[in-house]
């Protein structure tokens, strides 16, 4: 796996060679697929584990935040940020060759718009955001309005 990743890295996903990965290994082509069906066999048991550890970083701390009351999203918003983007980082710089495939070698595999897929959750959950301010900022002016609300 070690050769697997050098090959990865210096080559991406897409140019990476099996033949090389195999050669440099020191095994057969039939050892290999003793182990791995498949170059992206190999290339989803290197990052796998840390893209799906830090997804479920992600998820601890959005569900955390969605589970507050809408009420207090503008007050404790800061903390969740904070704190969840803290440990992702850590975990990520934890894991740095893993996260450097996934974001520089991992075209033509899975996990492809892997940070793209994290970056759209993070833009739907701030709209949601966004619109419950907007909600209660108008409730408030129609509190303070006298005005009714449907």
């Amino acid at each position: 796996m070690q050769i697997a990743t050098a090959e990865f890295l210096e080559k991406g996903f897409r140019g990476a060679s099996l033949r090389a990965i195999v050669k440099n290994a020191g095994v057969t082509t039939s050892a290999f697929y003793g182990y791995f069906k498949n170059k992206e066999e190999i290339f989803d048991a290197i990052v796998s584990p840390h893209a799906t550890e830090l997804i479920k970083i992600f998820q601890k701390y959005l569900n955390a935040f969605l589970a507050l009351p809408k009420t207090a999203w503008k007050t404790d918003n800061s903390r969740f940020a904070h704190d969840g983007m803290r440990e992702m980082y850590d975990y990520a710089e934890k894991n740095k060759t893993a996260f450097q495939l996934i974001l520089t070698a991992a075209a033509g595999t899975r996990w492809e718009h892997y940070l793209h897929d994290i970056v759209q959750q993070e833009i739907d959950i701030t709209h949601r955001f966004y619109a419950s301010i907007k909600t209660e900022r108008n409730s408030a002016r129609c509190f303070y309005s006298f005005c009714k609300t449907e």
